[in-house]
């Protein structure tokens, strides 16, 4: 009967295996058709003369606000671990951090990153739903901290796009994102999962919804928790538009910083959309399309995106010697 059931669970993992490696092949598909049609489109000697000409020093800077981000970011977990109970060092959160960002470049998006952390946290204080809800709540702080940024920046400075003003569909985001934020923390869908569930007599899935709500209601009950991670979302984003400003600059370029803060955070947005590996492809695509706005060239627009592009991959590999050095104590324990 065991090797029934084995035989069985093999036989349905393999498909799935061969669904995600046919997924991850057309995702870097897509990625490469939308670069070569850019790298079509410029000239590639301008793109190599202006990089040869790179302040290294202001590339440097961007590559410091980077990193100071990602210590930023885990302090933000931390702040959101506590009212869930779970007692994990800053020091240990840190080191998830740069993990996920190192698997960020081999998982379909960029929060891909995201489910690396929530496993291992999950592993680590053997509580997987308290773990997920502090990695979602960490992901959803920082996102309504982008919208918040993009759309003070495009009302004061009353940025546009192909004509239009981008405060009209920000606005429309950041309701949205309030919206299900109420719902996320709100009895009543929870309680609608439950008897739904209840009446489909899946009883696991309505210990699910239970533990689901306890987890997030634990956020209901400290705003100030919740105050202080989108606080220092706030100024995870600001030192994001600050380097790709500081990228700018390296590059001999100069143009006004508020344009940065609208056009940075949208870039962030599109990036997370499951359509490309890493965002790679769609993030230089918005470069071009939002910059050229700015009268800056396409040359230009798609070397500041390669920039930021590189940026990450180099802050990224303390998370390859993170990575490392867990398994070889996972191995030295398992012995």
């Amino acid at each position: 009967m065991d090797r029934e059931l084995a035989s069985r669970a093999i036989s349905e993992e393999r498909p799935a295996r061969g669904r995600g490696w046919r997924r991850l092949g057309v995702k870097g598909a897509i990625s490469a058709f939308l670069l070569g049609l850019l790298f079509r489109r410029v000239d590639l000697e301008q793109m190599l003369g202006a990089l040869a000409g790179i302040r290294p020093e202001l590339f440097a800077i961007a590559l410091v606000l980077y990193i100071g981000g990602q210590l930023l970011s885990a302090l933000r977990w931390r702040v959101l671990t506590a009212p869930l109970g779970l007692s994990v060092s800053y020091g240990r959160l840190v080191a998830l951090y740069f993990l996920g960002m190192f698997f960020n470049f081999f998982l379909p998006t960029v929060i891909g990153g995201d489910a690396v952390k929530a496993y291992y946290l999950a592993r680590e204080t053997r509580d997987a739903v308290r773990a997920l809800a502090s990695v979602f709540m960490d992901r959803n702080a920082g996102l309504g901290a982008l919208l918040l940024v993009a759309l003070v920046a495009a009302a004061v400075g009353r940025v546009e796009f192909a004509g239009r003003p981008l405060v009209v569909p920000l606005l429309g985001g950041t309701i949205l994102y309030l919206l299900l934020n109420f719902a996320l923390l709100a009895d009543a869908p929870y309680r609608g999962l439950k008897r739904l569930f209840s009446a489909a007599r899946m009883m696991s899935l309505v210990e699910l919804a239970d533990r689901a709500h306890e987890a997030f209601g634990a956020y209901r009950s400290a705003p100030l928790s919740l105050g202080k991670a989108v606080a220092l979302s706030l100024l995870f984003h600001l030192m994001l538009v600050g380097l790709n400003y500081a990228n700018a600059r390296a590059l001999g370029l100069t143009f006004d910083l508020l344009p940065f803060c609208v056009f940075i955070p949208i870039i962030s947005l599109l990036s997370m959309l499951p359509i490309t590996l890493y965002g790679l492809g769609v993030r230089e695509y918005a470069f071009v399309l939002f910059f050229s706005q700015l009268g800056m060239t396409r040359e230009a627009s798609l070397l500041l995106a390669l920039l930021w592009f590189l940026v990450t991959v180099l802050a990224s590999l303390p998370g390859a010697v993170v990575y490392v050095t867990s398994g070889r104590s996972s191995s030295d324990h398992s012995r």
